[in-house]
């Protein structure tokens, strides 16, 4: 099966909830016809920590299909302290 990469942007609090990235921004490899829901898994980020999801800038759904050089960030919930 071929892969595509794509991009992916997280903050520190997902950064520290994601059992597999390493940094912020980070190329993932995932494969082809790949959607948002199967990158959350591919990086070890749980879905209830996510507010929403742009692709490109544009909001974008869990089932959205991924593409080569799409750049994916994740926006948590927001709390106060």
């Amino acid at each position: 099966m071929s892969t595509i990469s794509v991009q992916v942007k997280v903050d520190n609090f997902l950064l520290k909830n994601s059992s597999r990235l390493k940094a912020c921004h980070e190329i993932v490899e995932v494969p082809e016809q790949s959607s948002i829901s199967t990158l959350l898994e591919i990086i070890g980020l749980n879905k209830n920590l996510i507010s929403f999801v742009t692709v490109n800038g544009e909001r974008k759904d869990l089932a959205y299909r991924l593409h080569e050089k799409d750049v994916v960030a994740f926006y948590p919930y927001i709390s106060g302290g």
